[in-house]
């Protein structure tokens, strides 16, 4: 026994053992392993064996083997040779053992101390583990097959194919088997028999989000034996789950940026989001948008509005991608981007109102996004003391964007108060960071109602002559009246007649009278006569007044009563004078008589009578109008002003036709309104130029001293004293003349689906131009020079021809001198133009 300071450390171990079939058998085994001679007698007690095999994927520990370490080994000049035979299962296919050495045990003195004792400690030599390789008990019986092929099934991917074509004779069956996320088998089939081509298939059902990959092995029926497992095929990925936790938020320094986040897919390698403001459009190709990742990133930022629209909701959904497909989408989320509105623009429907009236508030939401208005908040301050007024908008459709009436109560607030308002509204955007700016501050005074009273004619409910006289009264006498606004409308339906002929028809409620009147007087009467306004006989009319006062303020009342006037039997009548062949123009004299009046067969010459109009029949309280009815049917006033009916003023018509003349006298009476036509025969003008032809008028740069004159001669104008005095320039062409008129009128004809013809629409221009041929002897000197004169006239002329035709048109003048003809055509080109007579 020696001296030691410590246990020895060496770790005695076999050799790696062998395993292999005993001759003659294909089912028994023997392992063989070596160990040093000079080591085992050494250190080596015994050897534990312990027996390993599989059946199918399944690893059992079979019998166990005590083997001393000096029996029945061979040796050779070394080591010292064990073979120690095994019979496994018959359904092993693969065999492994494990030899153990078992240490001796030796004694030794830990130091000098022990030793001097004599006191020692035991130990044993320690032994070290050696295993096998697995050795296939089949490897004769069957034959490892190639790796088989899989993929995904192209109708239904969930579901995972595999096949696998063996040639191999020894294999009756093949075996697969299916491994998940290269972690844990997720699939064995049972034993599929070989055919005839030699080709077996199968398939299983497979998870989303996964990696699968697939081995098989052989299998001899005859040997009941199995062959080791194949190389594994390619790893085949199966689409990813749909994302889930999908959530969106504003992101950015101006809050129009949306970040959409998901949580991660297993396998997704991208992932595709898609959006709409119309969540029930999700699923279809139109009205949905999408974008990708380039990766696996779980977020997406919509930045700088360069995508989202502001102003709307945007719903967002994801699916994740790989190379095995796509996933369904998540559920979405929504979410409202957009900017706060600029401050609103505000008025009234008045700054004044009465105690006990409601001012109506108007406002117009100024988006900055495009959005509707969600909410308006409205500030009134009265006396210092402020309240805020919410109001939702829950209109639809187009009114959503209408602007707002808001009706304000001021009822609580006294006379002589001031309200101030202002407005701020919201968007899309609903939190409170996104209220407007607060609009600019308005005012409302509240001042006492004014009032009116109306008195038409006094007690009597019937107007039966004019002047109609309608007296006010106003209040509070703190208010002056600034403007009255008088009104008739009428009552019923009817019809009346202008004085050109013209059918009017009137209908209940409109509006026959209109007049403003400045006045500042808190009472008084305004006086309404026949020529201001027609009403008709028995018929009512309401008569409406309405205050405007200083204070902005307004106060109105209505009468009505019962148009209740006497017939007059007015007969207009006129005497005219014969054209004057130098100025063209003939003189009138209208005047109207009273057929109810009894004329007197022969006055007496010497008496009085012949002095006082009735006598001729002169209807009193009438005044008279003077129209010329021209070639067209349409009417030109003459008198400038309305003409008293005493038969001694005579009106003058600068340009009557030059074929005939016809008048229509209006007489209207002054005490019930009545108007009465009548139209002259038409005397023909040519007879009084007589010998001479009929020329052509052409008249510019008129001036008359008078258009309306007193003459007390009856017998015609030549006596007259009081003529009116022309001064301008007349060109006479009294040669043969061509005309040719064109009215292009404004009217365009519209062609319409389903109608047959076009549909006409009628403005109001008639574009009536004329074009004018004569010859003018090249010896009428005077008349080529007023030709020249014409040609360089910037103005209007008022042009007549034989025919009848005559009207203020811009004439153009043209005309050519050959050396070889006695005349020179001269061409006119008209367009007419608006002017009176």
């Amino acid at each position: 026994m020696g001296y030691r300071t410590g246990t020895d450390k060496t770790v005695y171990s076999t050799s790696k053992p062998v395993i292999s079939f005993t001759p003659g058998s294909n089912t028994q085994v023997v392992a063989q392993f070596n160990m040093n001679l000079k080591r085992r007698s050494k250190a080596v007690k015994e050897y534990k064996l312990q027996w390993l095999y599989k059946v199918g994927n399944r690893r059992i520990e079979g019998s166990t083997d005590t083997v001393q370490a000096g029996a029945n080994g061979a040796s050779n000049s070394t080591d010292a040779i064990y073979n120690i035979i095994y019979s496994p299962p018959s359904d092993a296919v693969e065999v492994a053992v494990k030899v153990t050495v078992v240490g001796k045990t030796y004694k030794y003195y830990k130091n000098k101390a022990a030793k001097a004792k004599k006191k020692t400690t035991n130990a044993t030599y320690k032994g070290g583990t050696q295993i096998s390789n697995w050795f296939s008990i089949n490897a004769n019986k069957t034959a490892v097959p190639s790796a088989p092929s899989a993929t995904i099934n192209a109708v239904d991917n969930l579901q995972l194919d595999f096949e696998i074509t063996d040639d191999n004779l020894k294999n009756t069956h093949i075996q697969f088997q299916v491994w998940a996320n290269n972690g844990w088998e997720y699939f064995a089939s049972g034993l599929l028999q070989k055919t005839n081509i030699k080709t077996v298939k199968a398939s299983c059902r497979v998870n989303p989000g996964n990696t699968y990959k697939v081995r098989c092995r052989g299998y001899s029926s005859a040997y009941n034996a199995y062959s080791e497992w194949s190389g594994y095929s390619s790893d085949i990925v199966t689409y990813p789950p749909a994302p889930t936790g999908i959530n969106a938020v504003i992101v950015g320094v101006d809050g129009t940026d949306v970040r959409v986040s998901w949580n991660a897919s297993p396998t997704a390698t991208s992932y595709e989001i898609a959006y709409t403001n119309d969540p029930s459009l999700f699923g279809q190709s139109d009205g949905v948008s999408t974008v990708s990742t380039s990766d696996k990133s779980t977020s997406y930022t919509f930045a700088n509005n360069s995508t989202l629209a502001l102003g709307k909701t945007w719903y967002f959904q994801v699916r994740a991608k790989n190379s095995g497909g796509e996933s369904p989408y998540s559920g979405y989320t929504g979410l409202t981007i957009g900017k706060k509105p600029s401050a609103p623009t505000t008025w009234s429907s008045a700054t004044k109102v009465g105690v006990g009236e409601t001012p109506i508030l108007y406002w117009v939401h100024n988006a900055t996004d495009g959005s509707s208005q969600t909410w308006a908040q409205i500030m009134v301050t009265v006396n210092g003391s402020s309240k805020t007024l919410t109001w939702q908008n829950t209109r639809v459709g187009d009114e959503r964007d209408a602007t707002v009436e808001y009706k304000l109560d001021v009822s609580d607030y006294a006379e002589g108060s001031k309200i101030y308002w202002k407005v701020r509204t919201k968007g899309a955007m609903t939190a409170d960071q996104y209220w407007s700016d607060w609009s600019e501050e308005r005012t409302i005074d509240i001042y006492p109602k004014p009032t009116i009273s109306l008195d038409v004619n006094g007690t009597n409910e019937n107007i039966t002559s004019f002047p109609i006289k309608m007296g006010y009264i106003t209040g509070p006498t703190s208010q002056i009246p600034v403007t009255f606004h008088i009104q008739i409308f009428a009552q019923e339906n009817y019809w009346y007649d202008t004085y050109d002929g013209t059918r009017v028809m009137v209908f209940k409620d409109d509006e026959v009278f209109s007049k403003v009147i400045d006045a500042k007087d808190k009472t008084g009467s305004f006086n309404i006569v026949a020529t201001d306004v027609h009403l008709e006989n028995a018929m009512h009319y309401s008569f409406k007044c309405t205050v405007y006062m200083e204070s902005g303020l307004s106060a109105s009342y209505s009468v009505t009563r019962w148009v209740n006037m006497d017939d007059t039997k007015l007969s207009p009548q006129v005497i005219m004078s014969d054209i004057d062949p130098e100025t063209m123009s003939i003189e009138i004299c209208p005047y109207c008589e009273d057929t109810t009046i009894e004329i007197p067969e022969e006055p007496d010459e010497d008496s009085d009578e012949l002095e006082n109009p009735q006598v001729y029949g002169l209807a009193e309280n009438v005044i008279l109008d003077v129209y010329r009815i021209n070639y067209d049917g349409t009417f030109t006033k003459i008198n400038k002003t309305q003409v008293a009916n005493t038969r001694t003023t005579w009106l003058h018509d600068p340009h009557p036709p030059l074929n005939q003349v016809q008048y229509r006298i209006v007489a209207t009476s002054t005490i019930t309104g009545a108007s009465v036509y009548n139209d002259t025969d038409a005397e023909p003008v040519g007879t009084a130029l007589s010998p001479d032809p009929v020329p052509i008028i052409i008249q510019w740069g008129e001036q008359w001293t008078d258009t309306d004159y007193p003459n007390e001669s009856y017998a015609g104008t030549s006596d007259m004293d009081n003529d009116p005095t022309y001064l301008g320039n007349i060109l006479k062409l009294p040669y043969n003349i061509d005309i040719s008129d064109n009215n292009d009128k404004d009217v365009e004809c519209i062609k319409y689906v389903g109608r047959q013809h076009p549909v006409s629409y009628y403005g109001t221009q008639l574009g009536v131009a004329s074009t004018w041929k004569t010859d003018v002897p090249k010896t009428d000197m005077d008349t080529l020079s007023m030709l020249r004169r014409l040609s360089i006239y910037m103005g209007d002329c008022y042009v007549r021809e034989p025919s009848g035709s005559g009207y203020w048109a811009n004439v153009a003048v043209s005309f050519e001198q050959t050396h070889n003809t006695l005349v020179i055509p001269v061409t006119l080109t008209l367009t007419r133009v608006e002017g009176d007579a």
